[in-house]
């Protein structure tokens, strides 16, 4: 029974050092992550620390941008505020025209205009 019993103490044994190797070999690979881990946090930070500068130079660019579209539109609004009234008057103007009297004088003045070419070629202006 002694044997039995030494057995089982050795048979014990023999498994707590393999579970222990077991939980060695786990230890070390979480070990291995924790620290790959690591240096991709730190890959990261340092490729952040140096895009940083850029990215602050291209904050401040798209800022000035911005300023100058405001200024843009709020210019061309000015524009518009101080022309549309004169815009509005030439409309009116253009609509009151009376185009019957406008097509008249275009017609009396193509008449008028053959005699004077006519005039103006024997003084030699029609070259």
């Amino acid at each position: 029974m002694e044997d039995q019993e030494r057995l089982s103490r050795q048979e014990l044994l023999e498994e707590m050092v393999r579970h222990q190797r077991r939980s060695l070999l786990h230890t070390r690979l979480a070990l291995l992550i924790c620290v790959v881990l690591l240096i991709a946090a730190g890959a990261a930070l340092y490729g952040l620390y140096r895009i940083y500068p850029a990215a602050v130079g291209v904050m401040e660019h798209l800022e000035s941008s911005l300023e100058g579209i405001d200024r843009m539109v709020s210019d061309i609004d000015a524009l518009v505020e101080a022309n549309s009234e004169t815009l509005t008057e030439a409309m009116e103007k253009i609509r009151s025209l009376d185009l019957d009297q406008l097509n008249e004088a275009i017609g009396s003045l193509s008449e008028a205009a053959g005699p004077l070419r006519q005039i103006s070629g024997l003084f030699g202006g029609g070259r």
